[in-house]
């Protein structure tokens, strides 16, 4: 089901933040393809997605459990299992929880981009599984800790599935419409009050559409350049949300 992709020593695949998304593309085109729907896009179903992973034999999947703590005493909210092909969500994230959400498809990602990695790059305690708590999720990147680069390719993955980039900009238009603003397809951000209220009032639609935190919508219409805030000095700043700040913000950490 992956595509081909240049690995190193360790099994790890070297991948682009762009490649990510094209391998997200790749994975959805199969197994979710009417999230890629431009005129129509519809939000990523995971329960869908997970159901036939399972009827085509490549993982399974259980949501019925508290999954321990870490060495370091945070609680784990997601694994996946090399041994046994297996992804779990801590039952202690509700399926209505943003965090769920982005966990599984993070989790979705350790399955489909990790499988063929070696277990020198993540073993934990002699366990032959990955297991995140929330401090993993908030990871900066670094080619020499090989646990980093895995952290931050599926949070690359999660944030793809979930708002697919051929999709976003047309739910945006549509939202805006919905709301009655004329100017779609992009925000253009100042300091004028409605023009602020018409953002938030936005980006909680985006949000509601694709079920996911405000932060992660703030963060992809950030990196797909659809919000503009060169004309008013200050609000670059003040808007610019990477991932890693959206998931701290979203994982409270």
């Amino acid at each position: 089901m992956l595509m081909r992709v240049f690995r190193d020593n360790l099994g790890i695949p070297r991948l682009s933040r762009d490649d990510v998304e094209r391998v997200a593309e790749h994975f959805l085109s199969t197994l979710a393809r009417y999230a890629l729907n431009v005129d129509l896009p519809l939000p990523t179903n995971l329960g869908y997605i997970l159901r036939d992973l399972k009827e085509g034999s490549f993982c399974t999947f259980s949501h019925d459990g508290h999954l321990g703590y870490k060495p370091n005493g945070e609680p784990c909210l997601g694994t996946y299992s090399f041994s046994r092909q297996h992804l779990t969500i801590s039952k202690d994230l509700e399926r209505t929880d943003p965090r769920y959400v982005f966990t599984c498809a993070h989790e979705i990602g350790h399955f489909f981009l990790h499988s063929k990695v070696q277990p020198q790059a993540f073993q934990e305690q002699g366990e032959v599984e990955i297991r995140d708590s929330a401090r993993d999720f908030v990871v900066i990147r670094s080619d020499s800790v090989p646990r980093t680069i895995m952290e931050w390719q599926a949070n690359r993955f999660a944030a793809s599935i979930l708002m697919p980039r051929i999709t976003v900009q047309t739910v945006l238009a549509k939202v805006q419409r919905d709301l009655g603003i004329s100017r779609r397809g992009k925000i253009w951000l100042d300091h004028q009050k409605h023009i602020k209220r018409d953002f938030y009032r936005t980006v909680q639609g985006v949000a509601q559409h694709y079920n996911v935190s405000q932060a992660v919508v703030q963060m992809r219409l950030r990196e797909l350049n659809l919000i503009d805030t060169s004309s008013t000095y200050g609000l670059q700043r003040i808007y610019d949300s990477d991932l890693e700040t959206a998931l701290r913000q979203l994982y409270q950490v």
